[in-house]
């Protein structure tokens, strides 16, 4: 659609009006979108709706960024609505647990009972979902394809042109994710996604090091996205704190995927956390990075029937005076260039690689 109004309206709030006004259609039964609204009830875990019922829906009542309290059922569902960013600091536990805490006091919600209303949350989420993401705990979890298969029905097509540019806009945000998380592909500018597109690298990781790996109760194979100097950069961690005898300190492994000046890589990193003040904890530092390059030789001389990568691939690090540092780096590009023939063999090495590792710590 030219000049889709969602393409300036790309922030979340817009998105919350257009939920919004996609429900309020239940009031308004002679409508050609009531069925709409019935259906997006549905999705939220609403079935038995009609026009007959008192239904208020809120924005941002106590920053819950959707409010929708069901009357005659004595019900509240509470949307926490994402498209770009993720829950942060357990926000939907906090409206359910305000929310059920003054149900019955709030004049808002009109109950002239001592019985409470049942308070749903849902997660409704039309941009990619990272690991964060799949840790947040609602009631009903909702995603794009979910939302689109909903309201992109033929039979909403030319009813208004407000639905009919939305739809557009989820579309082009599927689009988007689908073919910039592609990690093997690059701009037509040069470069590759991976070195500037967050999707793109977790896809990559989450392909080494499938989510099956992680059991979801610890951080070991989650992977955390963040930027550095607006560059993205993407870590999961093989291993959980290991602490230095007779100290809070410790230290701990990770896969990272960044870029620098030769492009993307992989690198296995130490994490040592130590008082840069302190010269005892300086040299426990320097024994601790020696020992695990020491040991990262190892396995590759151990593994060299193994793998396809020898310790000449590689780059070795350099320790410095950082707290975080690689112990060897793999550059990326020839895997990336030849996906077909090589991507199979990185997966794999690397699988083995950190394997090994892990027996040696």
């Amino acid at each position: 659609m030219d000049n889709n109004i969602f393409s300036f309206a790309t922030k979340e709030l817009s998105q919350d009006a257009v939920i919004c006004w996609m429900l309020n259609w239940i009031k308004y039964p002679n409508s050609e979108l009531y069925n709409l609204s019935k259906e997006m009830f549905h999705l939220l875990g609403v079935e038995d709706v009609d026009a007959n019922q008192e239904i208020t829906i809120d924005r941002q009542l106590n920053k819950a960024d959707i409010v929708v309290t069901l009357h005659g059922q004595k019900q509240i569902l509470i949307i926490e609505d994402k498209v770009y960013s993720s829950e942060h600091g357990n926000q939907i536990e906090e409206y359910a647990k305000y929310f059920r805490e003054l149900s019955h006091q709030k004049e808002h919600i009109k109950n002239n009972t001592d019985e409470p209303y049942i308070v749903k949350t849902v997660y409704f989420k039309t941009g990619y979902y990272y690991d964060a993401d799949k840790l947040v705990i609602a009631d009903v979890t909702i995603n794009a394809a979910q939302f689109y298969n909903i309201i992109s029905n033929q039979k909403y097509k030319n009813i208004s042109e407000i639905l009919d540019a939305f739809v557009e806009h989820l579309k082009g945000i599927m689009e988007y994710y689908e073919e910039y998380g592609d990690y093997r592909k690059k701009y037509k500018e040069g470069g590759y996604y991976i070195s500037g597109e967050t999707i793109a690298q977790h896809n990559l990781m989450r392909t080494i090091f499938p989510e099956d790996n992680w059991d979801k109760t610890t951080e070991i194979f989650k992977v955390r996205t963040g930027t550095s100097s607006g560059r993205p950069w993407t870590e999961t961690d093989i291993c959980g704190k290991i602490y230095h005898k007779e100290s809070e300190d410790y230290y701990r492994f990770f896969w990272r995927i960044d870029t620098n000046n030769k492009g993307p890589y992989l690198s296995l990193r130490l994490y040592d956390w130590f008082d840069k003040k302190n010269e005892s904890n300086k040299n426990r530092h320097v024994e601790i990075y020696d020992i695990y390059v020491k040991n990262s030789k190892n396995v590759f001389e151990k593994l060299k029937d193994k793998i396809d990568l020898c310790w000449d691939d590689v780059k070795e690090g350099y320790r410095g005076n950082y707290v975080e540092v690689s112990l060897f780096t793999i550059n990326l590009t020839d895997y990336l260039q030849n996906w077909d023939e090589k991507g199979e063999k990185l997966i794999k090495d690397v699988n083995i690689i950190t394997e090994s590792f892990l027996s040696e710590i």
